[in-house]
């Protein structure tokens, strides 16, 4: 079986701070426009800390748009499409990573057991451990799968003695 640092989750969930974009105008509009397209949070907040507005979080959804005193107004854009579409991948990689965790641990501790056996003691090594981390449901894969070969050794032994 791999190192138990290998079935850490490879990828976080994405960060909806990095779907959002911002687009900064000032009224009155200076020489320039007075426009900035697809600024970040941070443009946004030094702009209204141009204004001498007090700093804000900005509101979230999608192409919205909020006057902040009289002179700014912030544009804002969350990327639902790219947003979900990255948290999708980064579940799937999740599952795969965990179903090989799976696979492994049970290839490890009960080579010779049917699917169904190995999936029985995985689910409850799983509802045991998982909020503590891999290593946890290792360990408790490892302890259901030592009571379940003592098991099967015993009635084996029953089995063959007259």
């Amino acid at each position: 079986m791999k190192d138990i640092e290998y079935y850490k989750t490879p990828s976080s969930r994405p960060n909806k701070a990095d779907f959002t974009s911002y687009t900064i105008i000032h009224i009155p509009t200076p020489p320039d426009g007075g426009m900035i397209q697809g600024a970040t949070r941070e443009t946004a907040e030094a702009a209204m800390n141009e204004t001498g507005m007090e700093k804000q979080f900005l509101p979230s959804g999608n192409n919205m748009t909020k006057a902040y005193g009289e002179n700014l107004i912030i544009r804002y854009h969350f990327d639902n499409e790219r947003y979900d579409a990255q948290l999708k991948q980064s579940r799937l990689d999740e599952k795969t990573l965990r179903e090989e965790f799976k696979a492994d641990l049970a290839e490890c501790y009960l080579p010779k057991l049917p699917k169904r056996a190995t999936d029985a003691v995985w689910e409850k090594a799983w509802d045991d451990g998982h909020s503590a981390g891999c290593s946890d449901v290792d360990y408790h894969y490892s302890e259901l799968a030592e009571l379940v070969m003592n098991c099967i050794e015993e009635y084996e032994e029953e089995k063959c003695t007259p």
